[in-house]
């Protein structure tokens, strides 16, 4: 008997790409006050060289949000050049990195660089070199994306690159702009270094409204469906009514960012198909939002095994292949696995954690005894 090939729920609801995921490209791209504030704070940085910071929680769209934005802004003035950094780990970035990067990207426009010794100077004259009529006269953005572990020093280092050397310190004028995007902390780091927070202004992006949550829902739906089918056939109004009135859940995580709009919309998604429905409806919105709930309680009452005790326990018990990175997932992320998977997970960390609390009773009774 053959098998029938597993298809992720957004294939068995009809979409020709998931609609769940942080969709790059125009077609998924909607107009938001996020956006609008990314927009106007590129802008002033470009064209007045100022150092703007964009911070927002995970999940709230930032980088998203940034390279399209960017993107936007070298297709309507090639005048202007973008840098861009996105360490993988800023807390190990270097200023050497970015020196280099400029360096070589002013060696890649045919500008004349003498590597015997780099310094601050020397740096600045390839920025400005950069600025000629010939090619970047428009300006230049650093753009420094998850940077909200760099090191205070590293914050005063690239401040301190950009600035001309002037004798009147107020009379100071920077060579390009500069934009830090990071989490919050990145805010409060800048805010304890006087010399970089009195030249930098920085912003918060706002959590999408109601009306933004219904739009931002029709819209990546509509581009993933590709016109093959009708909004109202794979969603009800009802369903995206109720995930627009979502603000917190009973951790205070806020659910008006993109990231937890997509996280309802995958475990719906999934309850729907496992229902064998063929739309999402309020009742898998509910139930979407009772599972990511009793995972995260799970956590608290029964502590965190081990993803790799998870992985034996549910092979033991159901005879079910989990990998310890697809555990991880469906923990950190519900939304990452099959309703049934997810499920498996749950009933892994129960019974794990019970077992884990009759064994620390046991060493107590032992010690006491």
């Amino acid at each position: 008997m053959s098998k029938t090939a597993y298809k992720p729920s957004w294939e068995w609801l009809g979409f020709e790409e998931p609609p769940f995921e942080q969709l790059e490209g125009s077609h998924a791209f909607v107009e938001t006050a996020a956006v609008n504030l990314v927009r106007a704070k590129v802008a002033n940085a470009i064209k007045n060289r100022a150092i703007e910071v964009i911070l927002g929680d995970r999940g709230a769209g930032k980088s998203t949000i940034i390279r399209q934005v960017i993107q936007e802004e070298k297709n309507d003035n090639p005048r202007v050049l973008v840098i861009a950094f996105s360490p993988t780990n800023s807390m190990t970035f270097t200023m050497k990195e970015v020196t280099d990067t400029i360096l070589s990207t002013a060696e890649d426009n045919g500008i004349t660089i003498t590597r015997k010794q780099w310094n601050k100077g020397r740096v600045r004259r390839a920025l400005r070199q950069l600025q000629r009529d010939d090619l970047y006269p428009d300006g230049i953005l650093l753009l420094f994306d998850n940077c909200h572990d760099f090191h205070p020093h590293i914050l005063r280092s690239i401040r301190q690159l950009i600035e001309t050397d002037l004798t009147d310190s107020d009379m100071r004028q920077h060579v390009c702009g500069v934009l830090f995007v990071g989490w919050r902390r990145l805010g409060g780091r800048i805010e304890g270094l006087e010399d970089v927070h009195a030249r930098a202004t920085i912003h918060e992006l706002p959590p999408l409204s109601p009306e933004e949550i219904k739009l931002f829902i029709r819209h990546r739906i509509r581009a993933a469906l590709g016109g093959k089918k009708a909004l109202t056939d794979v969603i009800s109004d009802e369903a995206i009514e109720y995930i627009a009135k979502r603000k917190k859940d009973g951790d205070g995580i806020d659910l008006r960012f993109p990231i937890e709009v997509l996280r309802v919309l995958k475990l719906a998604a999934d309850n729907a198909v496992n229902a064998g429905d063929t739309r999402i409806d309020i009742g898998h919105v509910y139930m979407a939002d009772e599972s990511t709930m009793f995972m995260r309680s799970l956590w608290e009452k029964h502590g965190k095994p081990s993803t790799r005790a998870i992985e034996k326990h549910i092979q033991d018990t159901t005879g079910q292949k989990v990998s310890a990175s697809e555990v991880s997932r469906y923990i950190n992320d519900p939304s990452h696995g099959t309703a049934a998977k997810t499920a498996l997970v749950a009933s892994a960390i129960r019974v794990l954690g019970e077992k884990s609390l009759v064994s620390q009773d046991e060493t107590a009774k032992q010690e006491r005894a």
